[in-house]
Formats: structure tokens, C-alpha cells, sequence
């Protein structure tokens, strides 16, 4: 519970930053600890593989949409 709260109150780094999009990038991706090389590319796929995984995953599915379920006791889906 507490990482959960710490997650709802941290920011990640602001695009305003003195930053190259691929410095940019690799902050994102150190600070989600997706291993960065010198092409962010690979990275960046990573880390948007796994925010859809996690956006599509039914137990966060749920806990977004207050712990609903279907008839059937599986969450129910949002529409993104």
C-alpha cells in the first residue's frame, strides 16, 4: 500500500528539461528501470509494450473501474 501511494504522488521527469528527445527517453526508461543501450528505440518499444500490457491487464482493469466484475466473476473492461 504504501509503494501504491508513493506511485499515485510521484511525477515522472517534466519534457520540459534540457533534453534531447533520446536523453529524454532514456530518463523515462532509467526511471521505469528498462535497461537503456545507444538506440532508444528498443527501449522505448519495451516500455510502451508494457504500459499497454498493464493498461489491458483485468486486475488493473478493475481496481481503475472501482473493483467492478461481470456476471461471470471476471473484471470488467474499459474501453480505451
Amino acid at each position: 500500500e504504501e509503494f501504491e501511494a508513493m506511485l499515485a504522488t510521484a511525477h515522472l521527469p517534466s519534457p520540459d528539461l534540457d533534453l534531447s528527445l533520446a536523453e529524454y527517453a532514456k530518463v523515462l526508461c532509467a526511471v521505469l528501470d528498462i535497461p537503456t543501450y545507444e538506440n532508444p528505440i528498443e527501449s522505448l518499444h519495451l516500455m510502451f509494450s508494457l504500459f499497454i500490457d498493464f493498461r489491458n491487464n483485468p486486475h488493473f482493469q478493475a481496481r481503475l473501474l472501482g473493483n467492478g466484475a461481470d456476471a461471470k466473476g471476471g473484471a470488467v473492461m474499459g474501453n480505451y
